[in-house]
């Protein structure tokens, strides 16, 4: 009887492990297929929804070209899909921009003001407090290399910023 309950029980799992897997959605199948290295797969259905603005997929696009995963390493690729993820108020992709703009030449020009900016604007809405921490801190660390105007000039950009959630169009040139 214990072994038929087990036997039962396992089997329950496995079958909603394999429901879970079939309604969990495209982005999720992303998320298999790319822990598994299938980068064609994971392109595949990450690239249909980022397509439809979804800034999840841009921003795992925006991995896999900066990592090079299936794709060239690309690091003006990467900095355009974290943009359309950005631009919809996606943290972690504000975040990555703000690191962009810090360094200069991973595709976009060192911008002090816009690295503020970005970081400024991926700790506010943040809902990971160790994202908030770190931006905050790049904030800051950033504020150091700045002058007062620019720091000024940095804080009415992210007071201005709003987020384009019309961001439909996903094929970055």
């Amino acid at each position: 009887m214990k072994q038929g309950i087990k036997t039962f029980l396992a089997g329950g799992l496995l079958a909603l492990a394999l429901i879970g897997t079939a309604i969990a959605g495209p982005f999720e199948d992303g998320l298999v297929a790319n822990r598994r290295q299938d980068y064609v797969e994971a392109l595949r259905l990450w690239g249909q929804l980022a397509d439809q603005g979804n800034a999840r997929a841009q921003f795992s696009l925006g991995q896999m070209y900066y990592m090079g995963q299936g794709v060239p390493r690309d690091y003006a690729q990467a900095d355009a899909w974290y943009r359309k993820a950005a631009d919809q108020g996606f943290d972690y992709a504000q975040f990555n921009l703000g690191v962009a703009y810090e360094d200069g030449g991973l595709g976009v020009p060192q911008d002090y003001a816009l690295a503020y900016m970005w970081f400024n604007l991926a700790s506010s809405p943040a809902t990971n407090t160790d994202l908030r921490q770190m931006a905050v801190e790049n904030r800051d660390k950033v504020a150091a290399k700045m002058t007062p105007a620019q720091i000024v000039e940095a804080q009415r950009m992210a007071r201005e910023w709003k987020p384009n959630l019309n961001a439909l169009r996903a094929s970055p040139d």
